[in-house]
């Protein structure tokens, strides 16, 4: 869909079947580095948010996250 859609950002969660949003994060940067990625989880972890964070997410949030 980012193929076709071509977004200026993505909200993704970090656990899902198939594919993490950490492999979101990366395909997507791969296509276009300047799509801003945000990763939302309710299985927060540190170590997590700073692979994300490093890989170049634009924000990681903890789910449920407060507008």
């Amino acid at each position: 869909m980012v193929r076709r859609f071509h977004p200026r950002m993505v909200l993704t969660d970090l656990v899902m079947p198939g594919m993490s949003g950490l492999q979101v994060l990366e395909e997507v940067l791969r296509f276009d580095a300047a799509i801003d990625v945000v990763l939302m989880t309710a299985h927060y972890t540190t170590e997590t948010a700073v692979a994300a964070i490093r890989t170049g997410a634009a924000d990681y949030l903890q789910n449920p996250s407060d507008p």
